[in-house]
């Protein structure tokens, strides 16, 4: 028998028979694969990258694994004030912060996705995002990236890219805001994206507040969570509330049951 707990209730190393139901309608299956309640308080190696293996971080902030750490049932990520060291991330431009990013072992392609998260109380940013880049194929769909702290500590930043098809080699976006009655650092909320070979739909409290049509996103993209300096974008934060930390409760995926596409699901574990 499966045993069903509202998506919204934290569970206990949640399994494929402890299936939680999405926030949203329809037919969905569970994958273990890409969820975690990170209640063992320790990370989760056959899951998880303790940073990303393609990609250092953006300048000025280096990407560290030692920024990554599960402890009381909750993954945080941090930034702090921190000289790199090693002469190779001087040379690239890296100095001043570091930084962290989490990358999944395994990609998937179409699903429901929900997190439980608190942004940053900074201005590195908080960010949930898929992505995937071979030769000929590069696309990635942000779920969001937010500034905790100052004029944007309010808006939740949407976007989508192609950065390069069989076809077409020039960089595109499509970008979209939403502006919250909150500040994203004061507390934890739900953030959904629903992905199907037609729409791509964002949610934040279970609220619909975005959806575009699927034109280019159909490639198997790993699940990420970073934090960067964003200089030119957000500011480069202050000094004084370094460390800041972005707080992750759970990851939560599930795949679509109910349509032809329904075997478009989880895709063998990326090895590099």
């Amino acid at each position: 028998m499966i045993f069903l707990i509202s998506c919204r209730e934290k569970g206990n190393n949640l399994a494929a028979t402890d299936s939680p139901l999405p926030g949203i309608g329809g037919n969905f299956v569970f994958i273990p694969e890409l969820s975690d309640e990170f209640e063992s308080n320790v990370f989760d190696t056959l899951k998880w990258y303790k940073k990303n293996p393609g990609w250092l971080g953006r300048q000025p902030a280096f990407f560290s694994e030692d920024n990554v750490t599960v402890n009381d049932g909750i993954l945080h990520l941090k930034m702090r004030k921190e000289e790199p060291t090693t002469e190779e991330l001087r040379k690239r431009g890296y100095h001043t912060y570091s930084s962290s990013a989490v990358r999944s072992k395994h990609t998937i392609k179409y699903g429901y996705f929900e997190i439980k998260s608190k942004a940053m109380n900074s201005h590195g940013s908080s960010a949930f995002w898929f992505y995937h880049q071979t030769p000929s194929l590069w696309t990635e769909i942000d779920v969001f990236e937010i500034c905790g702290k100052g004029e944007r500590e309010n808006q939740y930043n949407m976007n989508v890219h192609v950065f390069r098809t069989p076809l077409v080699k020039e960089h595109w976006a499509n970008h979209q805001e939403w502006l919250a009655p909150y500040r994203f650092a004061d507390d934890f909320h739900f953030f959904g994206l629903e992905w199907t070979p037609y729409l791509i739909r964002w949610y934040v409290d279970g609220k619909e507040i975005r959806t575009v049509e699927n034109t280019h996103w159909h490639q198997p993209l790993t699940i990420n969570f970073d934090s960067e300096t964003m200089p030119d974008w957000f500011g480069l934060p202050d000094d004084n509330v370094l460390p800041s930390t972005f707080s992750i409760e759970y990851i939560r995926s599930w795949k679509h049951m109910s349509a032809d596409w329904m075997g478009e699901g989880l895709w063998k574990p990326d090895r590099r």
